[in-house]
C-alpha cells in the first residue's frame, strides 16, 4: 500500500494547490511511482476538474494514478442526507485503487471557501483519518500580520489534534517578503509538553506570478510544464534549473 500525504487548506485562499503541485514535484524526482487524488472536484465530473487535468500533464499520469472523486453537488447532497459515511467509502475505494499503482499518493484537500468552511475543514479532518494519510496543513499569510498569522497556525493546530489528525508538517504560503524572517521565526504557542511530535514549519514568499498555474504555456504545444503568467527572465533561468534546488528552497524562485 503505498504512502499517502493529505495537503489540507486551513484558511480560504492558501495557496494548497500550488504547494500540492510543488510537493508533488519533489517527490517525483524521489518516488518511481506518485499518484494524484482531489476527493472533492470542481464542475459536473471528476474529469473536468482542472488541478486533474494539471496533474496528469505535468507528470504524464494516467487514469489509474490521477483521479477526482465525487463532486461538490454529489458531496452536498450526500451531507444533506446525513449520509456522511457514503462520502467516506467512496473516497476510500478510490484511494486504494490509485495506491496500488504508486508509491505515494498526494491527496488535496477543498478550498474552503463559502458559507460551508467549517464542514469543509471538518470533511477533510475526517478523510485524513479515514485514508490513515498525514496531514500537511496550508495557512494562507496574504492579508494577515505576524501575530495574525501565528494565530492562525495556532488555531489550525489546535483544531487538527482536536480531530486527532496525524500532522506532518504547517506551510504558511503567500508570507509578506517584509515578513517573512519574522514569520519563520515565529514561536507555534504550544507548550512543548503539548507537542510530543515535532512538527515541520514551512513559511513560503507571495510570487504574483505563481498564483494560477495553467495546464500549459501558450506557444509551446506538447509542452507539460504548468504555465506561469508574467514570469521574469530571472524566474525563467531558475525553472530551467529546477533539477539544482527543492522548490521550497529554492531563493533564486523568489
Amino acid at each position: 500500500m503505498a504512502t499517502g500525504i493529505y495537503v489540507s487548506a486551513t484558511t480560504p485562499g492558501s495557496g494548497k494547490s500550488l504547494v500540492a503541485l510543488g510537493l508533488a514535484d519533489t517527490l517525483h524526482r524521489h518516488a518511481d511511482r506518485i499518484g494524484f487524488f482531489k476527493p472533492v472536484v470542481h464542475g459536473p465530473s471528476a474529469a473536468d476538474d482542472p488541478m486533474v487535468a494539471l496533474m496528469k500533464a505535468r507528470f504524464a499520469l494516467d487514469d489509474e494514478r490521477c483521479r477526482g472523486g465525487l463532486t461538490y453537488d454529489e458531496v452536498r447532497t450526500l451531507l444533506a442526507e446525513g449520509n456522511r459515511a457514503e462520502i467516506d467509502a467512496r473516497c476510500v475505494e478510490i484511494f486504494a485503487d490509485i495506491a496500488r499503482h504508486c508509491d505515494v499518493v498526494i491527496v488535496e484537500g477543498t478550498d474552503l471557501v463559502g458559507q460551508d468552511s467549517a464542514v469543509e475543514f471538518d470533511l477533510n479532518a475526517r478523510l485524513a483519518n479515514n485514508l490513515a494519510t498525514p496531514v500537511v496543513a496550508v495557512v494562507g499569510a496574504k492579508g494577515r500580520t505576524v501575530p495574525e498569522t501565528a494565530a492562525a497556525v495556532e488555531v489550525a493546530r489546535k483544531e487538527l489534534a482536536a480531530e486527532r489528525c496525524a500532522l506532518l508538517a504547517i506551510m504558511v504560503n503567500r508570507a509578506s517578503a517584509s515578513d517573512l524572517s519574522r514569520t519563520e521565526h515565529r514561536g507555534p504557542g504550544a507548550p512543548r509538553a503539548e507537542r510530543p511530535v515535532p512538527i515541520h514549519r514551512i513559511v513560503i514568499a507571495r510570487i504574483s506570478c505563481l498564483q494560477t498555474p495553467r495546464r500549459a504555456s501558450p506557444g509551446l504545444p506538447g509542452d507539460r510544464r504548468p504555465y506561469f503568467p508574467r514570469t521574469s527572465p530571472r524566474r525563467q533561468a531558475a525553472w530551467a534549473n529546477r533539477r539544482r534546488c527543492e522548490p521550497i528552497d529554492c531563493h533564486s524562485c523568489r
